[in-house]
């Protein structure tokens, strides 16, 4: 008999993306949500999952056999609390419902860490696909070469970006620990989440917790790079990964880079393995790049394709995208960390030197709305040329005194000699913009969130631009 369940919160990524899982597995997949915006509705739409607008009890009277709580749920969400009153339902979050009904029949391979675990997990998941080994995935983003963040795969592994962030309402326990890992690599650790950890103490135990759920003998690789990562693995038998002098196991060395390709020699133990191309930009995604090739030929992927597949590979949507590139290009990014910040900009200016790079930041994310990271921001940003901050999203649940300071940090970039200004309307972004442009720029916008539609709209003002010079009609 088929199974059925329902999705609360389902327009969110992991949740639209376990819902698309659950369906290619059989189920029969409902689920409730609040206005739907892209790409999350249109994934949804396009698997033809019924999907209730606004959340009401009355959404679960088709009596599903299984209810899965987002993270987006509070103990007192009408929906959530009608699930756990129903008789014959059962009540979990997305992540335990993977562990119970789809990988426990399957080979776990996990990607964590605070930075690179959705560009490196969809790298992962692109070798070993084109290595022929079929793996089923699950990303917290939408890879620009697959059809979806998701698949079930045919073969026996399943690789899963694992995020540190709490489960649910009623689970407070790291997403990532239902994951059960059979190979890990574990990209980074650094403070982030002060929603949830207080301090970078509660985040190691969450880390601690993940490191030893891997069998002994299971391939762990961890980044050289990361003094954190590497702390948290010394207990256990793992090899490390990097770039040339940083002595790891896995190395990219005698690194060339022309026409927006980057080449290098992968080094193991030492000793040359062949020759990569890739057309990701910036020395963070050469490390997630090497740490994906090590742990693909730990798992048995052959080197030629491999070598077929990086290089074919084009990235992560909101990973450095390029939305336009024009008399200006813009680029959208989901970086909202400062240490990623930093590194992304680094790489971009490396990538499109000697142009002028403005970056344009909104502080969305829990922790970017609070002021743990405020000088962080001032020196990340301080690679830019020219910067413009949003007023951070509501920040009405944060107490005054832990809050960001938007205007702070103008100041303070400013006392930088940096070009800083504040916007409190992210709909004058693009005005402003054009307003600060000139031919040859590079323009970057940060956020976690949809930064009021500014980088599209920006986007599209620059393209109506080069249309209209052109003497097209628009």
């Amino acid at each position: 008999m088929k199974r059925s369940v329902h999705f609360i919160g389902i327009g969110g990524t992991g949740m639209a993306a376990a819902a698309g899982i659950a369906l290619r597995e059989g189920w029969e997949v409902r689920g409730s949500d609040g206005p739907l915006y892209p790409p999350m509705s249109d994934v949804l739409q396009r698997l033809e999952i019924p999907v209730y607008e606004g959340y009401s009890p009355e959404n679960l009277s088709w009596n599903p056999d299984v209810v899965v709580v987002g993270n987006v749920c509070t103990k007192d969400h009408p929906e959530a609390v009608a699930a756990m009153q129903m008789k014959d339902t059962e009540v979990t979050s997305f992540p335990a419902f993977l562990e119970k009904y789809i990988l426990s029949h399957r080979h776990p391979v996990v990607v964590a860490g605070t930075h690179g675990k959705t560009t490196t997990s969809t790298i992962l998941a692109w070798l070993l696909r084109q290595a022929g080994m079929d793996p089923g995935y699950l990303i917290g983003g939408q890879p620009v070469d697959l059809e979806y963040g998701f698949a079930t795969g045919s073969g026996d592994l399943f690789v899963l970006e694992g995020d540190e962030y709490d489960t649910a309402f009623f689970d407070k326990n790291p997403k990532f620990i239902h994951y059960r890992p059979k190979a890990l690599q574990l990209t980074s650790v650094e403070y982030d989440h002060a929603d949830i950890y207080p301090d970078m103490d509660s985040l190691r135990r969450a880390f601690r917790r993940l490191v030893g759920l891997l069998p002994p003998s299971a391939p762990f690789l961890v980044a050289a790079e990361s003094s954190e990562a590497l702390r948290l693995a010394a207990a256990r038998p793992h090899e490390t990964y990097g770039l040339e002098g940083e002595g790891a196991d896995w190395e990219a060395r005698n690194v060339e880079r022309s026409d927006g390709v980057t080449s290098f020699t992968l080094y193991h133990g030492g000793a040359p393995v062949d020759r990569f191309k890739t057309r990701l930009i910036g020395d963070h995604n050469l490390r997630n790049v090497t740490g994906a090739l090590a742990i693909s030929m730990r798992l048995g992927a052959g080197v030629r394709a491999l070598q077929k597949g990086l290089y074919s590979f084009r990235g992560v949507k909101r990973r450095q995208e390029v939305l336009v590139h024009g008399p200006v290009t813009v680029i959208d990014d989901f970086g909202h960390h400062p240490t990623a910040i930093e590194h992304t900009i680094r790489a971009i200016r490396q990538a499109y030197s000697p142009a002028r790079l403005v970056a344009v930041f909104e502080p969305r994310s829990a922790t970017s709305r609070r002021s743990v990271f405020q000088d962080a921001y001032a020196r990340s940003l301080s690679e830019a040329d020219s910067v413009i901050v949003a007023s951070p999203y509501n920040q009405s649940k944060i107490p005054e005194n832990e809050r960001f300071s938007s205007a702070r940090l103008v100041e303070d970039l400013k006392s930088a000699a940096i070009s800083a200004r504040l916007v409190n309307d992210a709909a004058r972004i693009p005005e402003i913009i054009e307003s600060l442009t000139s031919a040859g720029d590079v323009v970057v916008f940060f956020s976690s969130g949809s930064f009021g539609g500014a980088p599209k709209m920006t986007a599209e003002r620059i393209l109506e631009e080069v249309t209209m010079q052109a003497g097209t009609p628009v």
